[in-house]
């Protein structure tokens, strides 16, 4: 069993050996934002819901397939299972001791389906993937130092981690994004949940109230102060704003969803785990129009502001800029949505807006609303 991981880890880790782009936070085309799993941390018996958030433009055709890999996976190789669950059964049963006893491992499908959203089992016997687990560090320390370098560490009592695949394809185009989901083995750590994105709040920049009031946009009059206020963004129906105009967003977290766990303390230190601390959280923003400033940021508990790294400054230029070193002539966002450029306020085009919220475990959340340009600021 020990030789079958190590040569598991061999495939593995040798698959891990002046043009402009556009912007990460830009969304214009097919693409997996985020992939969630409503128990990170899934125990015995159990099942979690698995849910991508992804883009998809109007008329396009797109297919779902889910999968699930008893082994970390990575992108070089597509993120593809090293085994099948025919050979890996196979494998075991090959390997088993001629005088050891005769069982058959109920271990789940690895093809979790073609529907948006999938479900995934507690996929075998605790006591199995345990002895899976043990395995694999046994298969590390006997890898040698320039292989041992390529396997990740993993320390059962903190339970087993598994990949989750989920392909989208469109137009015979594939793509591909992984998530990690850990198996409960008996760890005594606060069990992972993912956190919680109550509501995404916005504000306009230092601007005429009466002006944005004056062009229908009576959300406004709901802000009181625009250092201190927010409007929150609606879920069934599109917030008006303007080309021109600086606004800035909150992803409103729920702090209470922020967990209190112990990290594990590092190689060679006199303790097993480090002192209990908030955990660690990445905020993220996305959009198919604008330019966000920062489209990222961190926060972590002992040294930065939860409520500044929330936050962040999200500007509509009336020029396209996404490709230019310097100034563009090009107006492609006015000519794709003309409507923008005529006085009425029932005239414009929708805008799309993500807040993608990790911790530093496997939790996940997001919220996504929708905006609409009315027209270029006066």
């Amino acid at each position: 069993m020990k030789y079958i991981l190590l040569m598991v880890f061999v495939v593995l880790a040798g698959a891990c050996q002046g043009e402009r782009f556009e912007p990460f936070s830009l969304v214009n085309k097919v693409r997996i934002l985020a992939v969630k799993s409503s128990s990170p941390e899934l125990l015995p018996n159990k099942e979690t819901e698995l849910s991508a958030l992804v883009y998809i433009p109007e008329g396009v055709n797109a297919t779902y397939k889910w999968e699930w890999c008893p082994f970390r996976t990575n992108a070089v190789d597509e993120f593809k299972c090293p085994l099948t669950k025919e050979e890996l059964l196979d494998l075991i049963a090959k390997n088993a001791p001629d005088d050891g006893p005769m069982f058959n491992i109920p271990l789940e499908d690895f093809d979790l389906g073609t529907g948006e959203k999938a479900t995934l089992k507690y996929p075998a016997p605790q006591i199995f993937l345990l002895a899976i687990c043990q395995g694999i560090q046994n298969a590390a320390k006997d890898a040698g130092e320039d292989l041992a370098i390529n396997i990740p560490t993993i320390d059962c009592k903190d339970g087993y981690e598994i990949s989750i695949r989920l392909t989208i394809e469109e137009k015979g185009k594939k793509h591909i994004a992984s998530k990690r989901v850990n198996l409960w083995l008996g760890s005594q750590q606060t069990q992972d949940l993912n956190p919680k994105v109550r509501e995404i709040r916005i504000r306009p920049k230092r601007r005429n109230k009466q002006m944005l009031l004056d062009a229908g946009h009576d959300w406004v009059a709901e802000i009181e102060d625009f250092e201190k206020d927010w409007y929150v963004l609606p879920e069934d129906e599109p917030t008006p704003i303007f080309l021109g105009v600086s606004y800035e967003l909150d992803s409103f977290i729920d702090e209470e969803s922020i967990q209190v766990y112990a990290r594990r303390a590092p190689e060679g230190s006199d303790l097993e785990f480090l002192e209990a601390q908030r955990e660690n959280m990445e905020f993220l923003w996305l959009s198919t129009f604008g330019s966000l400033d920062p489209d990222r940021e961190l926060y972590f508990n002992t040294s930065t502001d939860l409520e500044e790294r929330r936050v962040t400054k999200l500007f509509f230029p009336v020029k396209d800029l996404s490709q230019s070193a310097e100034v563009s002539n090009g107006e492609r966002f006015i000519d794709n949505c003309p409507e923008v450029k005529n006085a009425d306020p029932n005239d414009g085009c929708e805008i799309e807006l993500w807040s993608v919220v990790r911790d530093d475990r496997l939790g996940v959340d997001w919220k996504r609303r929708t905006l609409f340009a009315t027209g270029v600021a006066p």
